[in-house]
């Protein structure tokens, strides 16, 4: 399980919730773009969000308050938070070529991204 929590900016909604979906449908770049601004509070994690009110019913009903309490005088917003340490310990399971020194790496590397596997440049002749 890695564990997450959103919640409305007035903090009237907050849910806790299972993002291991998420994950598991991610791709590198999302995984790492995640890890690059320190798993929440950023775009990367908002879209964790985004992704899981398709199959959580909380956090659907995160997103149609706001929608609700939303006015053209004031917007109102959310945020999201990832727990790193499960996160982590997911993609060394699942994906351990992300893994740099015990943390997912702030680049891509693998399947998809580009092979770690480093080719010296094709001579021309």
């Amino acid at each position: 399980m890695i564990r997450a929590r959103c919640y409305s900016d007035d903090r009237r909604i907050e849910v806790k919730f299972d993002a291991t979906p998420w994950f598991a449908k991610a791709t590198n770049d999302e995984i790492t773009s995640l890890s690059e601004c320190g798993f929440g509070g950023d775009y990367a994690a908002d879209e964790v969000a985004i992704w899981m009110a398709n199959h959580d019913d909380e956090i659907a009903r995160m997103f149609q308050y706001i929608e609700a309490v939303t006015s053209h005088r004031h917007r109102e917003g959310f945020e999201c938070f990832v727990d790193e340490e499960s996160a982590t310990a997911w993609v060394k399971a699942n994906r351990p070529y992300l893994i740099v020194n015990g943390h997912v790496r702030m680049e891509p590397w693998g399947p998809k991204d580009w092979s770690p596997v480093r080719r010296s440049p094709k001579k021309k002749k």
